[in-house]
């Protein structure tokens, strides 16, 4: 292969590289169920410190994942810690009110 494709190769990696992560042993401290009018994302907020990976320790769940968010809205009424996957360089998502442009989407919650 020639040093051009190579390069164009290795570029096309990095970009699409997907950073994942999970944080274990923490509670949901509040969930903002948000509207399709005005939103694309509900968001959740943990009480562990998740340091600089996610702004103010907030996560979104897509609209679309009805489940998800029913297993989080259940974690979060009996109060039991969880343990979240996440992504933090996700398509960007709005909730009203709230930070712009979120990146940190949950994947699973167990």
């Amino acid at each position: 292969m020639n040093l051009k494709l190579l390069s164009t190769i290795a570029f096309l990696v990095v970009c699409n590289a997907t950073y994942a992560d999970t944080i274990s042993g923490t509670i949901i401290s509040k969930i903002y169920a948000q509207s399709r009018l005005e939103s694309t994302a509900h968001l959740i907020k943990l009480e562990k410190d998740m340091g600089n990976s996610c702004s103010v320790n907030r996560l979104y769940i897509d609209m679309e994942d009805k489940e998800l968010f029913s297993a989080a809205l259940a974690f979060y009424t009996t109060g039991k810690a969880v343990s979240i996957y996440y992504v933090t360089n996700a398509e960007p998502k709005m909730a009203a009110g709230h930070i712009g442009g979120i990146t940190c989407k949950v994947i699973s919650i167990y």
